[in-house]
């Protein structure tokens, strides 16, 4: 599985897999590219496929494939990479991909 990178502020932000069997949803930050803070958990969120990850209107954007079964795209905010809202749905879509553009987001 492939990890998530984005810039947010100043900081890299990586969000990615445990790769310990659990399948948490982890992040971690970075001020230059060496040394980072220790793994933040999604706090619930767990998936066996790669999360996405972009920022958006001075917001941390996260999407994953639920690991219920179902594989339902869901989606998470941030504000400063540590607390995460409640995820929410993306009816009909079950693969993560993020683009911003011209002011929009887009999940696909």
């Amino acid at each position: 599985m492939s990890p998530a990178l984005a810039v947010f502020g100043n900081e890299l932000v990586l969000a990615y897999v445990s790769n310990s069997g659990s399948d948490d949803l982890l992040v971690t930050t970075s001020t230059n590219g060496v040394n980072s803070t220790a793994d933040t958990k999604v706090t619930g969120q767990t998936t066996s496929l790669s999360p996405a990850l972009t920022v958006f209107d001075g917001e941390l954007v996260l999407a994953y494939a639920a690991n219920n079964g179902s594989h339902d795209l869901q989606v998470t905010t941030s504000t400063n990479g540590a607390s995460w809202t409640t995820s929410t749905q993306v009816t009909g879509q079950t693969s993560p991909w993020l683009t911003v553009s011209t002011g929009h987001r887009t999940l696909r």
